[in-house]
């Protein structure tokens, strides 16, 4: 839908690109960071920090305060999506 026929009928949506500014600092970029720590240390015997880890992957819950038209959902849950397989299959 194009701008103009989305403003004439009230259908306003977070572009995905805004989207991604949110949710990278607000959790992935730290998911990101944990796990590249946990690789750093796999060598040391953390494997309750790994699984720590995991159940925090498995935990996450998105929520759209706006009860938009879902795209910040959407959004959010394919990158988690996209994103968990690369965590969950870090040999510790």
């Amino acid at each position: 839908m194009d701008k103009q026929k989305r403003r004439a009928i009230g259908a306003h949506y977070t572009t995905e690109q805004n989207i991604l500014k949110l949710i990278h600092p607000l959790f992935l970029d730290d998911l990101r960071a944990e796990l590249d720590n946990l690789k750093r240390e796999r060598d040391t015997g953390q494997n309750a920090a790994a699984r720590a880890f995991q159940q925090k992957l498995a935990a996450i819950r998105c929520f759209d305060p706006a009860c938009g038209c879902g795209n910040f959902l959407v959004i959010a849950y394919g990158n988690c999506a996209r994103s968990k397989p690369k965590y969950c299959t870090t040999q510790f």
